[in-house]
Parts: C-alpha cells; sequence; structure tokens
C-alpha cells in the first residue's frame, strides 16, 4: 500500500487491482486488535510492531501516508482484496483500510479468516490457504478481464 500510494502521489500510473495479505497499514500502531489480539496471534505482537516501527520508520512521521497508508487519500485506488486473519493483532488495520477505501468509492473485499494467523496464504498445504488463493487468482483474472475489455 505504501508504493501504491508513492504512485499515485507521483501521479504514476496505477495497478488494475491489489491483493493484500495481513497489511501492516498503521505504523502509529493505532488499531484496537494491536492489544486484544496480542495473545491469540502466535507470529506478530504488538511488541514486535514497536520495535519493528523504530527501526523502520526512526524519528519519522508516523502518520506519513508512505508510512501509514491507513492516513493517505483513498480517492481513485484501483479495487482492493485484502486477506486477514481473525486472530491478526493487524486486523483492525485491515478493517479500518476497508471503510476508508469504501466510504470513497473504492472498490474493496474484506475477506476475515476464522481462527488463522498472519499471511496464512504462505502456509502449504493449509485447507484456507488453498482457499485464499484461489480466491486471489479470481480476483487477479478478473481485473485483468476488466483492463482487457475496457
Amino acid at each position: 500500500m505504501s508504493l501504491l500510494m508513492a504512485l499515485k502521489q507521483a501521479e504514476e500510473p496505477l495497478p488494475g487491482g491489489v491483493v493484500l495479505l495481513s497489511p501492516w497499514l498503521d505504523l502509529a500502531l493505532r488499531g484496537d486488535t494491536l492489544t486484544s489480539h496480542d495473545a491469540l496471534d502466535p507470529l506478530v505482537s504488538e511488541a514486535g510492531l514497536r520495535h519493528a516501527t523504530q527501526l523502520y520508520a526512526g524519528n519519522h512521521d508516523l502518520c506519513n501516508p508512505l508510512l501509514s497508508p491507513i492516513d493517505g487519500n483513498l480517492c481513485g485506488l484501483p479495487p482492493l482484496l485484502i486477506h486477514v486473519g481473525d486472530h491478526e493483532v493487524l486486523l483492525s488495520d485491515s478493517q479500518r483500510m476497508a471503510e476508508r477505501a469504501a466510504a470513497v468509492g473504492v472498490e474493496v473485499d474484506l475477506q476475515v479468516w476464522p481462527e488463522m494467523w498472519h499471511c496464512f496464504p504462505a502456509w502449504p498445504g493449509l485447507p484456507e490457504a488453498q482457499a485464499a488463493l484461489e480466491m486471489i487468482a479470481r480476483f487477479v483474472q478478473k481485473q485483468r478481464n476488466r483492463l482487457t475489455t475496457g
């Protein structure tokens, strides 16, 4: 999403669609599930994100849309497909992004997967991962067809 924000800011062409897997969209760490899901998420923790934020952003403004796309101007973005597990500390980032994008007319498909963890589609053999990958493939094909048929 940060790259998408940079492309938009530079008035460069945007992709036909964007797939987000367990995105970290708010480096200011303002999401509710950051703390409420800390004990549920086996891969990502609030403490780990706070440390990563300091390493990555240093003293930069954490509300800059290039660091926290949740704070960006979302008007005119291409369709978004967001997959996130309901056990993730980053769940609220995805929910807030979907709400904000939809509010300005962006086509958004938010898929919240029960009892799943961070980037679960990357786990081979997991039935939910296979189902998510199939949904992603259909989304990409739909966007491709939309672009080629006008």
